[in-house]
């Protein structure tokens, strides 16, 4: 009979803690959760500087076809929403000047980043006008390619396009850099 009840009180103590475990849960193990909705924004921006803000050329002959020195100017560009992929970096004067063509051209791209970058639209200078010139293209790594970040070296150089005779000439070159 000894044996019975002990057989039996392990029993009952087995009942009693699978019962603890999974009938008579804690309470804190119970509630309602609720689920609340993130929304973050990232503000589109672009920052297009140069060091230099002028530069001379000198013309050594007066002779129409005449080429002069070149100057290259370094442009740090950082944007964040370019979708654009053609003219990117776009390129014009305020004023032509007589019997003098100035042309430009990209030379190099450092990126920064790795999503992006410009490349150059083709291997010659293009003759810039009053009206916006392309003269570099965006090309994508990796990702959607929003992301341009790194450094460009744009050449300047004038061609006589007729005799000329002596003097100073002076233009404003705009240089923009065009997201979308």
């Amino acid at each position: 009979m000894l044996k019975f009840f002990m057989r039996a009180k392990s029993f009952l103590a087995f009942l009693l803690l699978v019962f603890s475990t999974f009938v008579c849960r804690p309470a804190a193990a119970e509630g309602e959760g609720v689920d609340v909705v993130l929304h973050l924004s990232s503000q589109s921006a672009i920052t297009f500087t140069s060091a230099q803000s002028s530069f001379n050329l000198t013309l050594a002959d007066f002779s129409n076809g005449s080429i002069s020195d070149t100057a290259q100017i370094a442009y740090s560009i950082t944007a964040n929403d370019v979708g654009r992929i053609q003219d990117n970096v776009m390129v014009r004067m305020d004023v032509l000047m007589d019997g003098i063509a100035l042309e430009a051209r990209m030379d190099s791209f450092s990126a920064r980043g790795n999503e992006a970058h410009l490349v150059s639209k083709g291997s010659g200078f293009v003759t810039l006008n009053t009206f916006d010139q392309g003269v570099a293209d965006k090309v994508t790594d990796q990702g959607d390619g929003k992301i341009v970040d790194g450094d460009m070296i744009l050449s300047y150089r004038a061609r006589a396009a007729a005799d000329l005779a002596a003097g100073q000439h002076e233009a404003t070159v705009m240089v923009t850099f065009v997201d979308n």
